[in-house]
């Protein structure tokens, strides 16, 4: 299987697979599961599936799915998207029928915060206000407001992955909050036991308001390496606000525990923070990036986000946009060349004054203002 001459390749679909436990999926994390539906199905047979066999067949003739547009998006301004990070890896994939060498599960959406870029998919308690929010014509299909119901891995389908994993070289775990779901560590358990651990690296993605037992650091001591993923997207009283209800102060705690954890050399262990980068809080990554980098001696990897639409820095206002770029060339910690110029891209009116909209009106049912929280950045906005 010959790819390298294939320009819009990407290897996700032969290696990857995305899911949460409705079977929605996608061939990798940067699609969120969100692109197909196979529920009732075994995981084998939708591994095989026409659906999948499909898809990468029209990459093969080099096709350039409409769902990937994030990756094209990102590349546009020089970052470095997850099909090129994918591509990167050197698996072989002559062997993908086998089953995917990297498994991204949405463990559950069960989330104990209702952070502002998130989603009633990946966090149920967002559909309580989304509900509020559909009552109004304009956000009658809100994003907070997508699912309503618990979504939770079942035994027999934890079983059915330990059978799958065969192939298995990374598992990544997301949420909700993996910390809080018991499945977590029972899949990770029942991994231990097929005697392979010490082949799988384990990526899990934590809200950082909840540590790991004695007990479950023991099972994660079992796997090849361990990278913990701490999703932090601003600092002091701007990350209560993008992540309420979060308090500010446990997590700075968790922060130095997670990084005590690391110092111990007890686990094969990496961690790293990520920030989801939006149209709120992307004049202040600089400085998230110093107080990462100056009290824990960590760098923040950066996600851009692209949904919904409003939220994306590459639908600010130009104007605006060299007022921030100004501002972010002052922080030097990390390379934010990417993000700098997705600032300065065409912006689309419309959907930049839909961000106003949504944000005034979550701020009104948070009893939250963001240019108290922002107001460097707010004074640039309304000028």
């Amino acid at each position: 299987m010959i790819m390298h001459n294939i320009p819009n390749i990407c290897h996700a679909p032969f290696t990857h697979f995305t899911m949460d436990a409705n079977l929605n999926a996608s061939p990798c994390p940067a699609l969120g599961g969100s692109i197909w539906n196979f529920k009732g199905q075994k995981l084998s047979e939708v591994w095989n599936s026409d659906t999948i066999e499909n898809f990468r067949k029209h990459m093969l003739s080099n096709g350039k799915h409409k769902q990937c547009k994030r990756c094209w998006d990102e590349e546009q301004v020089g970052y470095e998207s997850e099909r090129l990070k994918t591509n990167k890896q050197g698996h072989t994939l002559e062997n993908y029928k086998q089953g995917p060498v990297q498994l991204a599960l949405k463990i559950s959406n069960v989330c104990n915060l209702r952070c502002r870029s998130c989603n009633s998919i990946d966090s149920v308690t967002l559909s309580v206000e989304g509900k509020k929010y559909a009552k109004n014509p304009e956000w009658k299909n809100n994003f907070y407001y997508r699912e309503t119901k618990r979504k939770e891995f079942t035994d027999q389908q934890i079983e059915e992955i330990v059978e799958w994993s065969s192939n298995l070289k990374k598992l990544e775990l997301y949420g909700g909050e993996p910390l809080l779901d018991p499945q977590t560590f029972n899949l990770l358990k029942k991994l231990v036991n097929t005697g392979r651990a010490n082949q799988i690296q384990i990526n899990l993605s934590t809200n950082i308001t909840h540590r790991i037992s004695a007990e479950n650091i023991d099972i994660l001591k079992q796997f090849n390496h361990v990278n913990i993923n701490l999703s932090i997207d601003g600092w002091g009283k701007r990350f209560e606000y993008l992540r309420h209800p979060g308090n500010w102060q446990e997590v700075y705690t968790n922060i130095y525990w997670f990084k005590q954890l690391y110092n111990s050399k007890i686990i094969n262990l990496d961690i790293l923070p990520v920030c989801t980068v939006t149209a709120m809080n992307v004049y202040y990554i600089g400085e998230l990036a110093d107080n990462l980098y100056y009290k824990f001696n960590l760098k923040p990897y950066y996600i851009l986000s692209t949904f919904p639409r409003y939220y994306s820095i590459m639908n600010i206002p130009k104007n605006i946009g060299h007022k921030i770029v100004a501002h972010l060339d002052k922080h030097t910690i990390t390379d934010l060349s990417a993000i700098k110029k997705a600032c300065i891209t065409p912006a689309n009116n419309t959907e930049w004054e839909k961000f106003w909209r949504w944000n005034n009106m979550v701020d009104a049912y948070r009893e939250q203002k963001f240019s108290e929280v922002f107001p460097e950045y707010y004074k640039i906005l309304i000028a």
